[in-house]
């Protein structure tokens, strides 16, 4: 038994005043003369056993009552109690939000019981609890909070497809409890997903000498103090899953208008496993999602099939789009329901628009304009309004060379004699295009790679060798800068970016590292050149592409002059311009400039599933107990009435004050019986 006021008892001293009262009390007999004396002595020593016995029956109740009044007042509390029976207790939840929460388990979201179990824990507490609230996607609901405001952050919780890293989460949420002499506690309510716990380190992962070994960085506890971690088995949850995991344009996010697209799609399988625990129960293993070899992919087009195709699993398939209008388009490529419902489409946005005008300073007679007339003729440019210059520098350049000022783009392409680069230099430094040119004493052939940013349809370049070349060195920084090509010793061949300062911010520049003449690179005397030219054009335009695709879960800073956005759900919300928004669901997001009305001022943004999600494979608990020794790990049956029983560890008893005050009214009730003289006739008769 303890107490929650043991001060109180002090109040039992108070028994000893019926003792004083009894002891004290002076006898009240007078001696008369009386012929019939001894009927009364007779008549007396009948009684004075039975008066003897009443006067202690009185005394034993009036103490016991005040004694147990004592005991009430201390806040008695009897056994380990339940889990509403608890000292003042800090507890950092943690509801996992991410999108593998998203499964059907008994015809319910798994999200929706994960939450079930945080309210439970809320409506367990007292009103000197405190909560502190983490979603595993977004920003924290509840700091500090009393159990009704907690419950109303739990409650407009929702789930994403975004990617919840548990274990950065749950090293916020215990860092964030405040240290004293409360207790503390830690409630996760995940489905233990592996991807999302590797992060914690593992106790036996290799160290090297003179090293700290590895331990996860969880540890919140005082010394001598482990913090209980209370966690949910859902065993029942599906571990298998398909899902479209790769979609790119061989063209990138900008593509021409007018000419047929190709699209680079993946799908794959994450096969559950059985586990040891299901095996020994019996428990069928979930079926695989999507029996046979082939993956069915549906194509969309701005809402309209325009193809399905079946290719195996884990490999690429490649979809044909029909020729594209100018402007913003939705791709979306779906796979047949199998597992996690939000990864089993991969959204894709496309900006098509018409290859620019180009105005050409150079050599009469070069491969470059050989390969620009090619392209001119096979209408592949002269039909947008965008206006890009190539100056490719040579003895027929005239000195004061410089861009045009109605210019988007210029592509610096340096001259084959060296002599002639310091002109090129200065050329760049008057457009402050921060990049110089230097001569390289390198001698050999060098391959060339496309950088991430230029991959998508540059792998061709992959036989093209550089003879000659020089050093692209930087002397400055610039808006959106950026390499796009490398050469195979890692040096810059081909920069992208912006020049700043002015009117002139607002063109892009590209600076090759080599002439295109055979002296320099083998790209002008091959099938290359046309191709390449034509990606240096579309380089030099993709300013006007869409923002292309990002992961759900992302915080994303929408655009400048960006007023409101359209959600995949197809509601509509008022933003700040360039205010950051949570994307939590995977889909295509539409960005409205001047109000939802104008169509024209839409820009589109298609978030995807992490990679992340895919794998559904739980971490097993007791693994889950190696990774956190300075932790007390406890697992709880799924459900509240599970839950209930496992969390708010340090209990104090059920309270029996309750108890107590009842037994001093039924004293009180027989200490009256005793003293009214009905009762002391029976008590003596």
């Amino acid at each position: 038994m303890s107490f929650l006021f043991p001060t109180a008892l002090a109040m039992a001293v108070a028994v000893a005043i019926p003792l004083l009262l009894h002891l004290r009390r002076t006898p009240t007999e007078r001696r008369i003369a009386f012929p019939a004396i001894r009927y009364l002595r007779q008549a007396e020593r009948s009684r004075s056993r039975a008066l003897r016995l009443r006067d202690i029956l009185l005394m034993a109740l009036r103490t016991g009552a005040i004694a147990l009044v004592a005991l009430a007042a201390a806040g008695p509390l009897v056994g380990r109690g339940g889990a509403g029976e608890h000292p003042p207790t800090d507890v950092a939840i943690v509801l996992d939000n991410s999108a593998s929460t998203g499964r059907i388990l008994d015809n319910r979201v798994g999200f929706e019981l994960l939450r079930e179990m945080a309210l439970s824990s809320v409506a367990l507490a007292g009103t000197a609890d405190r909560f502190w609230v983490y979603p595993t996607v977004g920003p924290p609901l509840a700091l500090g909070a009393p159990p009704a405001e907690a419950a109303a952050s739990l409650r407009r919780a929702g789930p994403t497809d975004g990617f919840g890293n548990v274990s950065l989460v749950l090293e916020r949420a215990l860092r964030s409890l405040p240290e004293g002499d409360r207790k503390r506690e830690a409630h996760l309510l995940s489905d233990l997903q592996a991807t999302g716990l590797a992060g914690l380190a593992s106790p036996d992962s290799p160290t090297t000498e003179g090293s700290t070994p590895p331990a996860s960085t969880l540890d919140a506890s005082a010394p001598g103090e482990r913090i209980p971690l209370v966690i949910p088995i859902l065993t029942d949850l599906p571990d298998r899953n398909a899902a479209v995991t790769a979609a790119r344009s061989s063209e990138g996010s900008g593509v021409p208008t007018g000419v047929s697209v190709f699209v680079e799609v993946e799908a794959a399988r994450f096969p559950g496993e059985e586990s040891e625990d299901a095996a020994s129960s019996g428990v069928r293993p979930t079926p695989d999602p999507l029996p046979g070899e082939g993956a069915r992919l549906r194509v969309d087009l701005d809402g309209t099939t325009v193809d399905v195709v079946t290719g195996l699993w884990g490999e690429k398939a490649t979809v044909s789009l029909p020729p594209l209008d100018a402007g913003d388009h939705y791709v979306r490529i779906e796979l047949e329901p199998a597992g996690l419902r939000a990864d089993d489409a991969r959204h894709l946005t496309l900006n098509a628009r018409d290859m620019p005008s180009v105005v050409l300073i150079g050599p009469e007679g070069s491969f470059l304009s050989a390969a620009l007339e090619s392209l001119r003729e096979a209408g592949r440019t002269e039909r947008g309004t965008q206006i890009v210059q190539i100056l490719e520098f040579g003895p027929q350049v005239a000195t004061a060379a410089r861009p045009a000022g109605d210019a988007s783009a210029v592509i610096y392409i340096p001259p084959e004699d060296p002599v002639e680069l310091p002109r090129f230099n200065e050329t760049l430094a008057r457009a402050s295009i921060p990049w110089n040119l230097v001569p390289d004493i390198a001698r050999g052939e060098l391959g060339i790679v496309a950088t991430r940013e230029a991959s998508r349809g540059s792998a061709s370049l992959s036989s093209a060798r550089v003879l000659r070349r020089y050093v692209l060195e930087r002397t400055g920084s610039a808006v959106d800068d950026s390499v796009l090509i490398r050469t195979t010793t890692g040096d810059a061949w081909l920069a992208l970016g912006r020049t700043s300062g002015g009117r002139a911010a607002r063109s892009r520049y590209l600076v090759m590292g080599s002439p295109l003449a055979p002296p320099a690179t083998t790209i002008p005397t091959t099938a290359l050149m046309v191709p390449f030219v034509e990606r240096l054009l579309q380089w030099a335009t993709a300013a006007e592409a869409a923002d292309g695709d990002v992961l759900a879960g992302e915080t994303y800073l929408v655009p400048s002059g960006t007023d409101s956005v359209r959600l995949p759900d197809g509601s509509v919300r008022r933003v700040d311009s360039g205010a950051p928004i949570l994307l939590s669901r995977a889909g295509l997001y539409r960005l409205y400039r001047g109000g939802t009305g104008v169509p024209a001022d839409s820009s589109l943004l298609a978030a995807n599933v992490p990679e992340e999600e895919h794998d559904p494979g739980p971490l097993e608990p007791a693994r889950l107990s190696e990774m956190l020794p300075e932790m007390e790990v406890v697992a709880a049956e799924p459900g509240a009435e599970g839950w209930n029983r496992q969390i708010f560890r340090s209990r104090r008893g059920r309270d029996a004050t309750a108890l107590i005050v009842g037994a001093v009214a039924l004293l009180l009730l027989i200490e009256t019986l005793v003293v009214t003289p009905g009762g002391r006739d029976r008590m003596t008769g």
